[in-house]
């Protein structure tokens, strides 16, 4: 389930998730979104018991998926870390890391400018 997830294929996932809720953990979740499918991100957080770990935002930072990013922030409350901002510097993702320090606490490393450079 957690490839179908970052692979983009809503049918399957939804699928196992109907036959299979067991199947449906943060993995999962965290798969999707930093892959940068929001559908499959909605349906699993609404139909399904499984919710999103911090992982989820790091890795859409550093991914560039900012929609991900921003429906994550409005609708968990899984939160990220500093790196979800290094991720987003070290790939140049500059609107994700003026984003991040808008709406979130988390900051980042010292090594972030390393990173970036």
């Amino acid at each position: 389930m957690e490839i179908a997830a970052a692979n983009g294929h809503v049918e399957v996932v939804k699928w196992l998730g109907t036959q299979l809720p067991g199947a449906c953990t943060s993995r999962v979740i965290d798969s999707a979104a930093g892959s940068g499918h929001l559908e499959i991100v909605k349906w699993l957080h609404e139909n399904t018991q499984a919710r999103c770990s911090f992982k989820a935002m790091n890795i859409a930072a550093y991914n560039d998926h900012m929609d991900v990013l921003v429906w994550l922030h409005e609708n968990t409350g899984a939160g990220c870390t500093e790196d979800a901002m290094n991720g987003a510097a070290a790939k140049g993702h500059l609107n994700v890391v003026k984003w991040l320090h808008e709406h979130r606490s988390e900051g980042c490393s010292a090594t972030a400018v390393e990173e970036a450079a």
